[in-house]
């Protein structure tokens, strides 16, 4: 294996290469847990549900930050908006790649085998978000082409070494062949959504701009591709109206039409969200066809996601739509006092914890599923029904580690 080190410099979270580089090519077999793998690295896109810590480095009140984010996997905050492990978590393990870190993280990271663009808050297209993120998916797309062009350059065998800069760490980075090759994630397209129920947007205007949520998302699909990218997953997006954040909120804006009903969901926010999904699946399949040297499918998680929290017994568990961390009303949820702050009320400091039961509930804090949740929709997955087209995770060559 071709271990490839690359000296960089973190500038306000933004990394850059300098003219200080030092590569290091290391030859060695390959171990047999790389031989069993069936990507060499993973690529994540996308907001909260995959971010593995951009949020976090670049605010300075992020609520992944702390406690009790990461509880029940890392035992400590572990820069994720869950009590444990992400989707893109559990595609890495299952993958046996390591936990991807976020593009943006130096010290103490290594993007040998991928690295993670997600950032909390990020909308697909830029015109229907910006002030909760700036990184909506064509900036993560420009990230991407940057981190990859700079390995591939700084790569070549003309090279000049140059002495060290006590600014400049050593990072381990992807061989080029690993781009091609490596499986890219994408999941994009809730924050839009959101967006227009903030503002409250009328329904015939969401339908209209639908087809602009997906053109965003294409648009990094065909970026990813002309650099290399030839296995690309898109998953849906969630079933929103199930979510306490919007059974709380976002209902109020749309009166009558908005209420829950006997599922608990609100079918009104749900049926955006199954507009935006079945055109999306559209679209992937004509570019599935336009291009057969590309390996991409529209990857379903609604159907699981909606089923966990309608039947929640079915899986063990007991809470479907009622997050485990938050406080106040029917749905355990309150958009000023969310999981992990603080408030006073009548002299008295109180703390927005988690429930003593996390595995027994679906939702974590009212907008973010839980490790268990996250981790039997992996399951799901991995039965390969929920791809569109079929999409081939293995083959004779390679195994997938069970979680």
């Amino acid at each position: 294996m071709n271990i490839v080190l690359l000296k960089v410099i973190a500038i306000f979270g933004v990394v850059t290469t300098t003219t200080n580089i030092w590569i290091s090519m290391v030859e060695s077999a390959s171990s047999a847990a790389e031989e069993r793998s069936c990507f060499p690295a993973i690529f994540s896109f996308g907001s909260s549900v995959a971010d593995t810590g951009t949020d976090v480095l670049t605010r300075t009140n992020s609520n992944a930050d702390s406690l009790p984010y990461g509880m029940t996997y890392f035992k400590a905050s572990s820069k994720r908006w869950s009590d444990g492990r992400l989707l893109i978590d559990f595609w890495a393990q299952v993958l046996r790649l390591p936990f991807l870190q976020p593009s943006i993280k130096v010290v103490g990271s290594s993007f040998l085998q991928g690295a993670n663009f997600a950032a909390a808050g990020a909308t697909a297209a830029n015109s229907t978000g910006g002030a909760n993120s700036p990184f909506y998916l064509a900036v993560q797309l420009h990230q991407f082409i940057k981190f990859r062009r700079a390995v591939v350059a700084e790569t070549q065998p003309d090279l000049q070494l140059t002495s060290t800069n006590p600014q400049i760490c050593t990072v381990p980075l992807p061989l080029e062949s690993y781009f091609r090759d490596a499986l890219y994630v994408i999941d994009s397209g809730g924050n839009d959504i959101l967006a227009w129920f903030i503002t409250k947007l009328p329904y015939d205007e969401m339908e209209k701009r639908i087809p602009e949520v997906s053109a965003a998302i294409l648009h990094v699909v065909e970026g990813l591709y002309k650099e290399g990218a030839r296995n690309i997953l898109v998953q849906d997006v969630y079933p929103v109206g199930c979510l306490a954040k919007a059974l709380t909120v976002y209902v109020l804006n749309y009166g009558e039409q908005a209420r829950p009903d006997s599922s608990g969901c609100s079918p009104f926010l749900n049926s955006v969200t199954q507009l935006h999904n079945a055109f999306l699946k559209r679209e992937i399949a004509a570019l599935a066809e336009k291009r057969p040297d590309l390996s991409i499918a529209f990857v379903d998680t609604y159907t699981t996601r909606f089923d966990m929290m309608t039947n929640p017994s079915k899986y063990g568990f007991t809470e479907g739509i009622r997050p485990c961390c938050g406080i106040g009303g029917g749905y355990n949820y309150d958009p000023k006092r969310s999981c992990a702050t603080s408030y006073t009320a009548d002299g008295e400091h109180i703390q927005v914890q988690a429930c003593a039961n996390v595995s027994k509930h679906v939702v974590w804090d009212g907008v973010h599923f839980t490790e268990r949740a996250n981790q039997i929709l992996m399951n799901a997955l991995l039965s390969g029904l929920y791809f569109h087209p079929s999409f081939q995770i293995t083959n004779d060559s390679c195994t997938l580690a069970e979680i």
